[in-house]
């Protein structure tokens, strides 16, 4: 009897070192497949609100207008450093607005000032990031470095919290604003409800 007891013992303590002791394992996954945990957001969802956005700036009329002329004669555009986030929710916000500005850039559609000429002019002008929501220091940034559109947004949540169920709605805003005329000339919205249900038994 001891010895199968000591046998099971043996036993027990090789399959945990075999647990402990083999090493993690890393695997590529598709982005797309990321599906939310909770009622945050997931990759899956930042590539439909790119997607949905880039469709809707291409479908609009400004749009049109715009790539209608000579690509040397389009007036350039700022991408502001990050969304107004409104939300719980600690999202890389920048991240959605710069993939939509590669997906423009690789059309060969809409022209983009560089990064560093846009760093530069705000610390020049003493600018922070969230002046980018102010039109009038938008304006400033824009004359000093040739930018005519603003392309910025937000993300705004309600959420309800209950003990049996959590449940957040978003809504993702993007708009180009004219900085000479301080005209929203496009803009466009993307919802998102999730729901989490609860366990009713806690240990």
């Amino acid at each position: 009897m001891k010895s199968k007891i000591l046998i099971i013992g043996i036993l027990i303590l090789a399959l945990q070192l075999i647990i402990f002791c083999g090493g993690s394992q890393v695997r590529n996954e598709d982005v797309n497949n990321d599906q939310a945990d909770d009622v945050g957001f997931s990759g899956k969802d930042l590539n439909e609100i790119c997607e949905y956005m880039l469709k809707s700036v291409m479908d609009s009329a400004f749009y049109k207008e715009y790539i209608a002329q000579e690509k040397e004669k389009r007036q350039l555009f700022i991408l502001a450093p990050k969304l107004e986030n409104k939300t719980t929710q600690h999202i890389d916000s920048r991240g959605i607005i710069e993939k939509l500005r590669t997906q423009l850039i690789n059309r060969g559609s809409i022209r983009f000032i560089d990064e560093k000429s846009i760093d530069d002019a705000m610390k020049q002008l003493e600018l922070q990031s969230s002046d980018f929501f102010d039109n009038k220091q938008a304006l400033r940034l824009g004359k000093l470095v040739g930018g005519r559109y603003l392309l910025r947004g937000s993300m705004r949540e309600i959420a309800k919290r209950t003990d049996l169920k959590d449940k957040s709605y978003f809504m993702i805003t993007l708009w180009i604003v004219d900085l000479e005329t301080t005209e929203m000339i496009w803009t466009d919205e993307k919802e998102y409800q999730r729901v989490k249900e609860k366990s009713k038994f806690t240990l």
